[in-house]
């Protein structure tokens, strides 16, 4: 799970990314909530939680105290969304790609920013293509949040380990670059640990591991971030 904080228009702002592998189970979703509630996130980008509607997400997160438009696949597959705080003003929600792909509009006292959250496909030639189409979805213009489940790595010698890290093809590490670059946004989790292999994803004997869960920041916020973590989800 990718974290990050940092002052953000006068307020304490937290971001969460987390691919879940499905909440359609009550007691996992509620021990998943449990869990955030201890983390004071603004905003929380998930992947996979299954969920097939609108109606799902009202009656799942509402409660809570959060918002939550997302972009919807099937009870087995994908569904991003985004969950945020009354807080903030919601302008427009894009939704594109068959549950991989949301973008959602906020504004907080006047003040405008987007976040998009993806989940690529987990071969090629789909995910360079996914990528190619998350470029134009995105105006680098307007300060952006970039998370999620991106299915591959940007450098394999830091961010894999368990497996060659020179056999790049399997990997959209250019393609993904390109798009960090294109859409004006940082790995802000390597930007503040340039020397570190941490991960977000690993085997249960420990074999192969790999950091494929981004928060991708805009330039104009990177001097403000305090700190990127990378937490332990109990439910994962």
């Amino acid at each position: 799970v990718d974290f990050f904080k940092f002052w953000f228009l006068l307020m304490a702002f937290s971001v969460i990314s987390v691919n879940l592998n499905g909440l359609r189970d009550e007691d996992r979703r509620l021990g998943f909530l449990q869990w955030l509630s201890h983390l004071s996130s603004s905003v929380v980008c998930r992947q996979e939680t299954h969920a097939v509607s609108s109606t799902d997400l009202q009656l799942w997160f509402s409660r809570f105290g959060f918002s939550c438009p997302g972009s919807f696949g099937s009870v087995h597959s994908c569904e991003v969304a985004v969950l945020y705080r009354p807080v903030f003003e919601c302008r427009s929600v894009v939704c594109e790609f068959d549950g991989r792909f949301v973008l959602v509009e906020l504004a907080f006292r006047g003040a405008v920013f987007r976040v998009a959250c993806i989940y690529a496909p987990n071969r090629n030639p789909d995910r360079d293509e996914f990528f190619f189409r998350c470029v134009s979805a995105i105006d680098p213009a307007v300060p952006t949040l970039l998370c999620g489940d991106l299915n591959t790595v940007l450098d394999r010698v830091v961010d894999r380990r368990g497996s060659c890290p020179f056999d790049v093809s399997r990997e959209s590490s250019a393609m993904l670059s390109s798009l960090f670059s294109d859409c004006c946004v940082v790995d802000i989790w390597r930007e503040m640990h340039p020397v570190v292999s941490a991960f977000t994803r690993c085997r249960p004997d420990g074999a192969l591991a790999s950091r494929i869960d981004l928060i991708g920041c805009s330039y104009v916020w990177v001097p403000h971030v305090s700190s990127v973590d990378i937490l332990s989800c109990p439910l994962l």
